[in-house]
């Protein structure tokens, strides 16, 4: 299994939109559920702010693509705070180590590409995949927001991960 990142373009909409929002949409249970997410039509995806980001990327498994990585400036106006996401679409890519391999990735160019020292990514406790995939990718443990995403009836942490650029694992 070869894992690549590309960049997305607005030629991407029909497939990205196919890939979330068609039949299957499990990563919506697990990517920030505690927010509402309404499902838009595929007009309104394809001028979605998705591929306005400053940094985003298709995921590619053997050249099919399969989610996106994502980063933007939480300080916008001085762009020293960069946070980094990722989502993988289909259930079927889960639990095979592309988040971790594409969330190293995304973490090798993002800091090509910037200056800063330092790349963060925000999850919750129950995205336990989430979590490990930071991990593996070389990301710590920074910071825990005890039981303030609610969601199903009871309370979950606000999980912040952080990476040093001389942190940057090799990527093999």
């Amino acid at each position: 299994m070869t894992i690549t990142l590309r960049p997305l373009t607005p030629a991407d909409a029909d497939t990205l939109y196919t890939l979330a929002y068609g039949a299957n949409r499990d990563w919506m249970t697990w990517d920030a559920p505690y927010f509402a997410h309404p499902v838009p039509d595929r007009e309104t995806f394809a001028r979605s702010g998705l591929f306005q980001l400053p940094f985003v990327a298709g995921i590619l498994v053997d050249q099919t693509l399969v989610g996106t990585v994502t980063a933007y400036y939480e300080d916008d106006e001085l762009k020293r705070w960069l946070e980094c996401g990722i989502v993988i679409y289909q259930p079927t890519g889960w639990n095979h180590g592309v988040g971790s391999q594409a969330l190293r990735l995304w973490a090798h160019q993002l800091f090509a590409h910037t200056d800063l020292p330092h790349l963060s990514l925000t999850t919750w406790s129950g995205n336990v995949r989430m979590m490990h995939a930071a991990t593996r990718a070389g990301f710590r443990e920074e910071g825990r927001l005890r039981q303030v995403r609610f969601w199903q009836g009871r309370y979950w942490d606000s999980m912040k991960y952080g990476m040093l650029r001389e942190e940057l694992p090799e990527l093999r």
